[in-house]
């Protein structure tokens, strides 16, 4: 925005991968090809599977890490490997079958510069099949809607936060089972400080497809959803939130 009078903050993109290289590849260029200002770091985290370059043309203000996830296997473990191993003052996170709309952080940190709680998201589209479902993201949201409402527009790629709200909120929880629904638990977290902000816009297209990890993995979903009932009392206090 011209009539940002700060420097733009640089920002850190931390992105868990395992043996999709095309995708990842397609995830990395939308990260690198962002309008924003300021400089964008991605991270590349490896998880059970051996570090690759990823074949892009780094203009100036943009640079790319490969490192290896050092923690628990899964997505949690991996971007907590990329957050620890990072010290940019704005951390995002981008799946690498994901991808985003290039204005995403431009708008997201001017967001960011007016939510109070150092915690914004945005609007998503789903893609699946030859479906492309928009969803638009509420402009706040409290604890108590999240514990009565998933909104699963809300997922980590639409994330970005500055790090000391994350210190704050604590690294993704890695025994999630199977890091399923560990982004619903770290908003819960972030949401007993205060409300989330969000672009409402969707920003980010997320795509559904056979490779995705969850895909059948039925049983690690209902075990997911017991351990967050488990660990978030509010949940299981709610009859529409333990429903």
């Amino acid at each position: 925005s011209p009539r940002r009078a700060a420097p733009w903050p640089s920002v850190t993109v931390i992105v868990p991968t395992r043996d999709r290289p095309v995708m990842l590849a397609r995830a990395v260029r939308g990260i690198i090809a962002q309008s924003y200002p300021g400089e964008i770091e991605c991270v590349i985290v490896f998880d059970q599977s051996a570090p690759a370059q990823v074949n892009v043309e780094l203009p100036v203000g943009r640079r790319v890490r490969l490192l290896t996830n050092t923690r628990t296997p899964g997505a949690a473990g991996a971007r907590n490997t990329g957050i620890i191993a990072s010290d940019s003052p704005l951390v995002a996170f981008c799946d690498d079958d994901d991808t985003w709309d290039a204005d995403k952080l431009r708008l997201q940190v001017e967001l960011l510069d007016v939510a109070p709680f150092g915690f914004v998201a945005c609007g998503m589209r789903v893609h699946y099949a030859d479906r492309v479902i928009a969803r638009s993201a509420p402009g706040s949201v409290s604890l108590q809607q999240l514990v009565r409402k998933r909104h699963p527009e809300l997922g980590v790629p639409t994330f970005l936060l500055r790090r000391d709200a994350l210190t704050e909120i604590g690294l993704l929880d890695e025994q999630v089972p199977g890091s399923s629904g560990e982004d619903y638990d770290f908003l819960l977290r972030a949401a007993r400080r205060g409300p989330i902000d969000a672009v409402r816009r969707p920003l980010v297209d997320v795509f559904w497809h056979q490779q995705s990890y969850f895909a059948q993995h039925w049983q690690t979903i209902a075990d997911s959803n017991e351990y967050l009932l488990g660990k978030h009392p509010v949940l299981a206090a709610d009859p529409r939130g333990r429903a």
